[in-house]
């Protein structure tokens, strides 16, 4: 009898389960698609804002937070200007190793959980620096929606960026010898100041058998369709939503007792 009453309170507390908020944290997984011997990327710039924010236009010119992305892999500039526009705003850098500042090797994968607003943090912009290159990056000019207008999580979300999709900041001319920052060439680097347009692969395919700083050989290249980063989103259950499969495996062992 005591386990028959036992079993009633546990499917009224599921019947009268009321989950107290929207699900406000997400998973986000970045990959490195490329092989071994391939190029890196530095560690990417996410901002969870309102929607208002844009990193870039495609077509009009970078922005010196952007060059200093772009150029160098800093995100701080970036970071920076999100949060002075919108202070509700989170700005975040994912490295490519969790213990520090690492870049994303070929193959690595990161993941990371973000505590997320779903009212002013509800779009997601990215973008990274491709290393070694002038000034090479890729990122999202239009914002992603991660939550809509109801606080409700969109996903899962899992997108590609292949080489087509990586851009020319127009900030550096694009030169192997030019002061290409992380290529162990050096060189001095040359100013210029063109449209953000999608880069010219052939410029990046040069530096094929260059060494990095740190000693790493680029080996393979790009084609087009080339996959050069994944991103996976998905929500992370809410404590409650975890009780609630919890009492229907103890119910299951209730069951099994009463058999």
């Amino acid at each position: 009898m005591k386990y028959r009453v036992s079993a009633l309170a546990a499917i009224a507390a599921i019947c009268f389960y009321q989950p107290t908020a929207m699900a406000d944290q997400v998973r986000i997984e970045i990959e490195n698609a490329l092989p071994a011997g391939g190029f890196f990327f530095t560690p990417v710039f996410l901002g969870f804002h309102d929607g208002s924010f844009d990193v870039f236009d495609s077509g009009g010119f970078a922005s010196s937070e952007l060059e200093a992305l772009a150029e160098e892999g800093n995100t701080a500039p970036i970071s920076a200007l999100l949060l002075s526009k919108q202070p509700s705003a989170l700005a975040a850098t994912v490295f490519g190793d969790a213990s520090g500042p690492p870049p994303f090797d070929p193959g690595e994968t990161i993941a990371q959980v973000f505590n997320l607003n779903t009212s002013s943090q509800r779009f997601l912009n990215f973008a990274s620096m491709v290393i070694p290159s002038n000034d090479a990056f890729f990122g999202n000019a239009d914002a992603l929606e991660i939550f809509d207008s109801n606080g409700n999580f969109v996903g899962p979300i899992s997108f590609e960026i292949t080489a087509s999709m990586i851009y020319d900041a127009g900030t550096e001319v694009n030169n192997i010898n030019g002061g290409a920052a992380f290529s162990a060439n050096g060189g001095t680097s040359e100013d210029e100041s063109n449209p953000i347009a999608f880069i010219n692969l052939d410029d990046l395919n040069e530096f094929i058998g260059t060494q990095t700083i740190s000693g790493a050989t680029i080996k393979v290249g790009f084609e087009p369709d080339t996959v050069v980063a994944r991103f996976t989103i998905n929500s992370v259950p809410e404590p409650g939503a975890a009780i609630v499969l919890g009492v229907f495996g103890v119910l299951g062992l209730i069951q099994r007792r009463q058999r």
